[in-house]
């Protein structure tokens, strides 16, 4: 949640049904996951049964200020008006993308579309690098390039993302890989 409510790490909410917390245990435990903190007992765990259990250190003090602080901010803005801004930066960044021979691998449907765009490259940590060299941050992701767009974005954002993709496209000599095509049905 951090990332995309702008409130710094740290910051995030975790809400579980009771029920799925006394029968399942967390993966991790943490001096604050146990029953009676405040004896530093180490010789038993006796984990809470409670969403307290995922609480595995010390508590950061300015985490729901930061995280109350941008909420505000966000909500001020307006959530709609945020994904609205979103959409349209990413379908400027589909667009480009098109235009240079790319299919993107995330869905196409705005109401389901977050800011983030990933597409097929043959080596994304070299694509990456080569894009961090031109100043644009994007990320290696299972086989390909994530790029990740927020409202705190603008069109001159894309645009540089978009040369810089058709950079080091060219000069790599870059051989995109081909998306499977589904079966034809009956064939």
């Amino acid at each position: 949640m951090h990332k995309w409510a702008c409130a710094g790490y740290g910051a995030g909410m975790l809400w579980v049904r009771r029920a799925l917390v006394e029968r399942h245990r967390f993966p991790f435990a943490g001096w604050l996951s146990v029953e009676h903190p405040e004896r530093m007992e180490n010789r038993r765990l006796e984990l809470r049964h409670t969403a307290q259990a995922a609480e595995v250190g010390i508590f950061a003090f300015d985490v729901p200020l930061r995280l109350g602080a941008a909420l505000r901010l966000l909500e001020s803005v307006g959530f709609d008006a945020i994904h609205r801004r979103i959409v349209e930066l990413t379908d400027r960044l589909r667009a480009g993308l098109a235009s240079l021979g790319i299919t993107p691998l995330t869905p196409d449907d705005p109401a389901i579309r977050s800011g983030i765009t990933s597409f097929p490259v043959a080596d994304p940590e070299d694509f990456v690098a080569a894009l961090a060299e031109r100043q644009v941050i994007a990320s290696p992701r299972r086989g390909a390039v994530r790029v990740a767009l927020h409202a705190c974005n603008d069109e001159a954002d894309v645009d540089a993302a978009l040369e810089a993709i058709r950079q080091v496209a060219r000069a790599a000599d870059w051989r995109w890989p081909r998306r499977p095509r589904p079966p034809v049905a009956g064939g």
